[in-house]
């Protein structure tokens, strides 16, 4: 017990001289003014601020000044402590309250400028976080500081300028005001006379004010968060406008522009107070660099000056800006500083014209009342922000040829209307004119250039020329496009509508020949083909070809063929071929009857054949029952009178269409008898069937197809004995599939006599069963099989042949440009029911192209085909088979002159023979004509060894077709009829000028009022004289709207009457400070009589038009396609009363939209 008692005696012992210590040391630093003792009492309030307590309930902190009077100013300017530069403004709402009021005066007391800054930033608030001097302060209008005697307000010369010690929030501009309502507080709370009035009001240290701060429970959360480390950002960037007036650029807060005494430092060197004791006055922007959203926004930022003596202060402020700036508040402000008193200066900027994307550099100046020039300069960066922009147009967007020229051009105008160097393609074409060009170029920002881009024309192109568009396409490095069309016509007194007043034919000549090598003779042949279009549906198509010719010889393939064909019938008479139930080739004839577009009928014959003497008929028709049911049936007859063979076949396909899918029935009989000598025991009359279906089903998810056709052995004509079978099924899953296969080919041959006695001889049967699957993806398909082949081939020695293989087929299209296909079969092969064993196999073939680069490629490992694995079992060796396929093509001279080139090798064991050899296609073609070379040089190897070579030439004309005349000409008279007679007398004068339009092409009449529409088309024309005329004063007695009707030729004459003249301009107003123009050329003039009649015409160069009218009035309106927002006219309508005038003039005026710059506070 004695030891508990001692222990706690030594430990109140303690607890007291701890106290009695601290109140010593307490003591001994409020009347110390070295500046250890001062820096110890920073780093305990340092200390203080970094500790991470808690508030209490309480929620009002009160801080005395007490104790700090003049002595503790002298050495607290050693200690000075700064706010973090990067703290962001908080939402507390501190309002500053008197301990005592007190009306005293006295401020001869010198104090630090700083030295609140330096008090409050080591105030510890909520969790421990120091109260920043960034802290927005809320100044209220009833604060006892504000009403003090010293601090006095005085109006500047400047109408902008304040100098309120204290400023409320009413005395600045929104600019200064965030989004929290409170002010912003780098410019407020480091305020020289702030906080020397803050100060000043103390007539002893006991009266000393405190800083009372209210925290919402909501504000402390908000401060908490806000001065969180990671959520600091730089003083630049905070900017909070709701209409974006102007942005801060993110800099370092070192950089703020700040003066101070007669050196320009940064904010870095403050902790020089010293120097900064000395200053007489400071100055500093709010921002160091600002950016305007565009050319029509404005930058705003200010300059706080703090007058840092106990004296009066007078100064002259000089601002100049860039000159491609135009400053809007003024540029020279005359100051005048109460002692220790602060104002602000508003200085507002807008950009003129195009301004550069670059940084430009704003000065201020300062001269003091006595005339000195301080030496200082505080600067401040401003710029547009980037952007890209540019505008291009045609200032003659319809180029009319009056007469024939070779060369002629027409301008585009290109614009760069960013604030950024632009790289431009201008890219224009046309075929008629064979017109091609490109250009690039490079513009600065605001620049603009007219480019003239030439034309050459041809006579014969002249002579088609009507109304061709080039297509011009402006395209900046931005990949933005702006697309013109430019129009050339030609106007005269005659128009050639086509080259000739007959039918058109064109045609086409084909001569070509053929090289085989120094052992063959060369050969040659020609060819003519035309065609007429008599009208919409009626079109006759003649083919002629000569027999290929050579040295001694004649190979028989001519063709002499005219083909019809109608609305509703055809025909062809001459060489006819086919490929049908019976082979056909030879000359003949066809006729068809379509109607309701869904319904036929034909009958042919073939009289003589090409080879032989063969004769085949028959006999077509397809009709569709309804929309969903087709049925089509055909006879087909054959004569062979060299063999005494006749056949005969009727078939019939009955075609119905399903919901998701088709089903078409196939089913035919055929007989077949022979006159000729029969082998003993053959039968002279067959009698065969066909039977069959298509079907295909196909939904979402499931995909079916078979095929099925199966002719008996003694069904006639081409596909006699001939047995196919096709199944497929799949299971789609979106872009992928699985399934299964089965096919099944039996053919027979039936082209040679031999199988008239020898059955079964070179029949081959191949069946293949499987399963497979599939995936494609992007670009990149993918398909995976496993199945079974089974083939037999009779002849000599009848083998069943098995292969089971692997299946993978792959397609890719990689970079865009690289495209690569692979099939490969891999398995192994055998012999149904032979003891020789398994032989395996592999063949893999497929390209790969890049661009215009590319391979074939095929590669077989093993006894792959039939003939190659029955060697293999009659003596065993090993089989490969190498082909390479190397090839590149290249378009030159516009794409007209094609080249391909390609190389050929084979390699193939156990033979050890090769083959290389070298191909190349060439081919040269324009509208009129074309040139194809195609050749084979071999390079060595089996084979032959001699070259090919075949050419052919082709050449396309349109001949005049004399016996059918198609077009007519126009031809009109235009004269002053001066005695109202209608007819053209003799010595009435002619009108010369008149611009016209036929069908909307467009004339002027020559010197004797003549114009002409050569080659025409029978039927109406419309005729409008409402154009410009070099006339004034007459008019086209019909009015100027009349139609004529055109059946041949035929000339009409046009009366002119005495006219009123209405004319007017019009008149362009500029905004002086825009640089944009408005041309006044070739814009839309209308006159609207009181019936509703409209008259038009177009301004010429100087904006100035006229009407030849009738007597009435007339209401005059701008096409309003003419004008954009920045140019409008500012009458949309002007009457005109042409009754009582027999002339009247008017003017339109076309105001710039004025550009509209607000200066008021936000």
């Amino acid at each position: 017990m004695k030891g508990e008692k001692g222990n706690k005696f030594w430990s109140i012992l303690g607890s007291i001289a701890i106290v009695i210590a601290l109140f010593g040391l307490f003591r001994s630093c409020s009347k110390q003014n070295d500046s250890s003792s001062n820096q110890h009492i920073s780093n305990s309030f340092q200390e203080n601020s970094d500790k991470q307590n808690h508030f209490s309930d309480s929620s009002s902190i009160s801080f005395s000044a007490k104790g700090f009077g003049l002595a503790d100013t002298q050495h607290l300017k050693q200690t000075t402590t700064h706010s973090t530069p990067n703290s962001q403004a908080s939402t507390l709402k501190p309002t500053l309250v008197s301990t005592k009021n007190s009306n005293s005066s006295n401020s001869s007391t010198q104090h630090n400028s700083g030295e609140l800054d330096d008090t409050l930033s080591k105030i510890t608030v909520n969790k421990g976080l120091p109260l920043k001097t960034n802290t927005p302060i809320n100044y209220s209008a009833t604060n006892p500081i504000q009403k003090s005697t010293n601090s006095k307000t005085t109006t500047s010369a400047h109408p902008n300028t304040t100098t309120n010690p204290i400023p409320d929030k009413k005395s600045l501009p929104r600019e200064h005001i965030n989004s929290t309502g409170h002010i912003p507080h780098k410019q407020h709370l480091q305020n020289p006379s702030f906080k020397d009035s803050l100060i000043s009001h103390h007539s002893e240290p006991a009266s000393a004010p405190k800083l009372e701060i209210q925290l919402a429970d909501d504000e402390v959360y908000k401060l908490d968060q806000e001065l969180e480390p990671e959520k600091f950002r730089k003083l630049a960037t905070k900017v909070s406008l709701s209409d974006s007036t102007y942005k801060g650029v993110g800099t370092d807060n070192n950089l703020v522009a700040e003066n101070s005494g007669s050196s320009y430092f940064n904010a870095s060197v403050q902790a020089n107070m010293n120097d900064q004791m000395k200053s007489v006055f400071t100055a500093k922007v709010l921002y160091d660099s600002v950016i305007a959203s565009s050319n029509k926004d404005f930058v705003y930022n200010t300059l706080t000056l703090s007058n840092n003596t106990a004296n009066r202060l007078e100064l002259q402020v000089i601002i100049a800006g860039p000159s491609s700036w135009q400053m809007i508040t003024p540029n020279v402000a005359n100051i005048t500083l109460e002692a220790f008193a602060n104002t602000i200066i508003p200085m507002r900027f807008t950009p003129s014209g195009n301004n550069t994307a670059s940084w430009q550099q704003v000065r201020i100046e300062y001269r003091f009342n006595t005339g000195v020039m301080d030496s200082r300069k505080t600067f401040y960066k401003i710029k547009v922000q980037e952007y890209s922009n540019f505008k291009g147009s045609l200032p003659n967007s319809n180029l009319v040829l009056t007469s024939y020229q070779k060369n002629t051009s027409f301008p585009v105008y290109l614009k760069n209307a960013g604030n950024t160097p632009g790289h431009y393609k201008v890219s224009a074409a046309n075929q008629l004119l064979k017109f091609n060009a490109n250009i690039e170029l490079t513009l600065r920002p605001g620049r603009d250039t007219t480019i003239s881009l030439p034309i050459t024309i041809s006579e014969s192109q002249y002579s088609l020329l009507r109304k061709e568009d080039i297509r011009i396409s402006l395209t900046s490095d931005k990949k933005e496009v702006i697309n013109l069309i430019q129009s050339v016509s030609k106007i005269g007194f005659i128009l050639r509508d086509h080259q000739s007043a007959f039918l058109e034919m064109p045609l086409q000549f084909e001569v070509g020949a053929m090289y085989s090598g120094k052992d063959a003779p060369l050969q040659y042949y020609g060819a003519l083909y035309g065609t007429l279009d008599f009208s919409e549906y009626d079109r006759v198509t003649m083919s002629f070809r000569s027999n290929t010719y050579a040295q001694g010889q004649t190979n028989n393939n001519s063709i002499a063929r005219l083909d019809y064909t109608g609305k509703n019938f055809s025909a062809s008479a001459g060489n006819i071929q086919g490929a049908g139930e019976f082979m056909v080739d030879g000359y003949g004839a066809r006729l068809g009857y379509d109607w309701k577009a869904r319904n036929k009928a034909e009958v042919f014959a073939m009289l003589k054949s090409r080879v032989g003497d063969t004769k085949v008929g028959g006999a077509a028709l397809q009709m569709s029952l309804n929309d969903n049911l087709r049925i089509s049936d055909a006879l087909s007859v054959r004569r062979d009178n060299v063999t005494g063979m006749n056949s005969a076949i009727i078939s019939q396909l009955t075609d119905y269409k399903l919901k998701d899918g088709r089903l078409t029935l196939i089913t035919g009989i055929g007989a077949e008898k022979n006159d000729g000598h029969l082998q003993e025991g053959a039968k002279r009359f067959l009698l065969g069937t066909s039977f069959g279906y298509n079907f295909q089903y196909n939904t979402k998810k499931l995909a079916v197809s078979s095929n099925v056709l199966m002719n008996s052995n003694s069904y006639p004509g081409t596909f006699k004995g001939q047995r196919v079978q096709q199944h497929d099924v799949r299971w789609l899953l979106k872009n992928n599939f699985i399934g299964g296969y089965y096919e099944y080919n039996m053919r027979r041959s039936n082209y040679w006599q031999d199988t008239l006695y020898f059955d079964n001889v070179f029949n081959i049967q191949t069946s293949n069963v499987g399963v497979r699957g599939g995936i494609s993806f992007r670009n990149n398909s993918l398909a995976l099989g496993i199945g079974n082949q089974k083939q037999k081939q009779e002849g000599e020695g009848t083998y069943n042949t098995n292969f089971d293989y692997l299946n993978l087929t792959l397609s890719s299209l990689l970079f865009k440009k690289l495209f690569i296909n692979i099939n490969n079969y891999t398995g192994y092969m055998s012999v149904t029911n032979s003891p020789s064993p398994k032989v395996p196999v592999t063949t893999s073939q497929g390209s790969i192209q890049y661009k215009s680069f590319g391979t074939a490629f095929r590669f077989d490992y093993g006894p792959y085909y039939y003939q190659d694995l029955i060697g293999y079992l009659h003596q065993e060796a090993e089989y490969n088979r190498l082909i390479l396929g190397p090839y590149a093509e290249v378009k030159l001279l516009k794409k007209a002159l094609s080249v391909r080139l390609q190389g050929n090798y084979a390699r193939s064991m156990p033979d050890n023979n090769y083959n290389a050899s070298v191909l190349t296609n060439i081919n040269y073609a324009t509208k009129a004509y074309d040139f194809t070379i195609n050749g084979i040089l071999p390079l060595g190897g089996a084979g032959s060894n001699n070259a090919y070579l075949n050419t052919a030439f082709r050449m396309r004309i349109k001949a005049p077709f004399v016996p059918v005349r198609k077009f007519y000409n126009l031809n009109l008279v235009l004269f002053k009829d001066m005695n109202s007679n209608g007819i053209k007398d003799k010595g009435e004068e002619a009108v010369a000028g008149q611009t016209l339009s036929l069908n909307g092409d467009l004339f002027v009449s020559d010197g004797n009022g003549m114009v002409i529409y050569k080659n025409t088309e029978k039927g109406a024309y419309k005729a409008d004289f409402g154009f410009s005329s070099k006339l004034k004063g007459w008019m086209p007695a019909g009015g100027t709207i009349q139609y004529f009707e055109l059946k041949g030729n035929r000339t009409i004459e046009i009366p002119y009457k005495v006219s009123r003249v209405l004319s007017g301009k019009l008149m362009i107003e500029k905004d002086s400070l825009s640089n944009a123009d408005f041309n006044p050329h070739n814009i839309k003039v209308i006159a609207t009589g009181e019936a509703g009649e409209q008259y038009a015409t177009l301004t010429d160069d100087a904006g100035e038009f006229y009407f030849n009218l009738p007597s009435g009035k007339y209401i005059v309106t701008l096409s309003d396609a003419a004008f954009t927002d920045q140019f409008k006219p500012t009458q949309s309508a002007i009457p005109a009363d042409l009754i009582n005038n027999q002339n009247k003039h008017i003017y339109f005026e076309i105001r710039q939209k004025k550009r509209q710059i607000n200066i008021k506070r936000k």
